[in-house]
């Protein structure tokens, strides 16, 4: 598969790759959110061309998250005997990021177009990054017992994600609030439960 390079060419082992990106996203967090709170980034309502060259917002919405819908349909199709569990959270990020893909960009009216840099090249970039943080961890490495679906804290909180998915993604603060909660919330349930 194409992502087994990516260790390689860092020089160090997958799993320790993986949890140094996961550190390095929980520090640019730390230091975007607030940042980003006092100081409005060149993209959507915000979009301006004093940043240099745009794209229209449908398109740039449209590529930027593509690498987020591809990286998780190659692990699903790439990783042999993938459990049950594993592939139905595989199949809830590709469900997640068809909708952010391909109909959200459809449902973008009038959208402000996105400077190149630094915008949608940064968005590119995380999503890149993003798909194969989540892919690569849940296809090849959080092996997930069967009976996990039919643990009161799955029966809970995947409803949420698969019903709220369609209709909570019109409003970005909203969703990176949700999400981040929601993460958080499984994080915990999933390691303290």
């Amino acid at each position: 598969m194409v992502f087994d390079a990516v260790p390689e060419f860092f020089g160090t082992s997958e799993t320790k790759l993986l949890y140094w990106m996961s550190c390095i996203e929980i520090v640019a967090a730390a230091i975007l959110i607030p940042t980003l709170k006092a100081i409005a980034p060149p993209y959507g309502r915000h979009g301006t061309s004093k940043w240099g060259p745009t794209v229209p917002a449908k398109l740039a919405w449209f590529v930027q998250e593509l690498p987020s819908f591809i990286i998780p349909v190659s692990y699903f199709y790439a990783v042999e005997n993938l459990p049950r569990v594993n592939k139905l959270l595989i199949v809830m990020l590709v469900v997640h990021y068809f909708q952010r893909t391909f109909v959200y960009p459809i449902l973008i009216r009038g959208g402000k177009p996105t400077p190149i840099f630094p915008s949608f090249i940064m968005a590119v970039v995380f999503c890149f990054y993003n798909g194969y943080l989540q892919s690569c961890h849940i296809a090849k490495y959080q092996l997930y017992d069967g009976g996990l679906l039919l643990q009161p804290r799955s029966l809970i909180l995947h409803p949420r994600f698969t019903l709220g998915e369609f209709h909570v993604c019109r409003n970005y603060m909203r969703v990176a609030l949700t999400w981040s909660s929601v993460t958080w919330l499984r994080y915990m349930c999933l390691v303290r439960c």
